[in-house]
């Protein structure tokens, strides 16, 4: 009798549980046409109150970041706009439209800071992990494997020489293919999750050599500058410009991607 009750109330737990998760999804939906509603009427501004909304409620996609850093850039609040076509690109590096805006907007940016240039493999590295999706590449990991086991099986048991050798060299070749399309969606994952990358949001902040109000700062920076995080003390990151300086800022003035 206790059992069926308690199995009564995990059942009703479960069913509770489903219906408010699909009662929230059809509000973040709603919330979201409201939003395209009030981009395509020009204000701006609800929309990004309304986008910015639905990331409150933990939901989050390309299409919401990009819409809200087109919103963003129609603000002039390029900081902002910057921020959220880098999130969609992190969801979809391989998308055009993301990558364009993104450039569009990168050119509004104030200071022209010229970046360290990686070594050449590095930069292959990245671009070709950027190519494609971590979901990608785990799909084209277990693929790979799998036809390279078959492969392998294919070489065990068959009994035409030619076919045994088609299978070993199927096997030698795709397995080792399958660890490299393993490691890039590794990196492809860590792109995504990782908090080591920010963009200043304010119009204009001080990058100061110490983390301290009252030292004097080496430069003013602007919206849109895209930094590595290295450190963190009390109210102040270190962070390191795409030319290689590093400085502090105060935390407020920028934003993890």
């Amino acid at each position: 009798m206790v059992k069926n009750k308690l199995y009564k109330i995990l059942l009703i737990n479960i069913l509770n549980f489903i219906l408010i998760s699909k009662i929230c999804a059809t509000d973040a939906q709603q919330v979201f046409q409201e939003a395209n509603q009030a981009y395509t009427s020009g204000n701006f501004s609800l929309a990004v109150e309304k986008y910015e909304a639905i990331l409150k409620e933990n939901a989050f996609s390309k299409e919401l970041y990009y819409n809200l850093g087109s919103s963003y850039f129609r603000l002039n609040q390029i900081g902002k706009a910057v921020l959220n076509f880098e999130r969609a690109l992190r969801l979809a590096p391989s998308d055009k439209d993301i990558q364009n805006n993104l450039e569009f907007s990168r050119d509004r940016i104030v200071e022209d800071i010229e970046p360290i240039s990686n070594f050449f493999i590095i930069q292959w590295w990245n671009t070709l992990r950027d190519s494609l999706s971590a979901d990608s590449w785990s799909f084209l990991t277990l693929l790979f494997l799998w036809l390279g086991i078959a492969g392998f099986i294919v070489w065990l048991l068959a009994k035409e020489r030619l076919l045994k050798k088609r299978g070993f060299i199927a096997g030698i070749i795709l397995i080792p293919l399958s660890i490299i399309f393993y490691l890039l969606a590794q990196d492809a994952q860590n792109e995504v999750v990782s908090s080591r990358y920010a963009i200043i949001i304010v119009s204009e902040t001080p990058f100061r050599p110490s983390p301290d109000m009252n030292t004097i700062p080496v430069a003013k920076l602007h919206e849109g500058i895209k930094v590595e995080i290295l450190d963190t003390l009390s109210h102040f990151y270190k962070v390191r410009l795409p030319n290689g300086e590093e400085g502090w800022m105060a935390e407020g003035s920028i934003e993890k991607i």
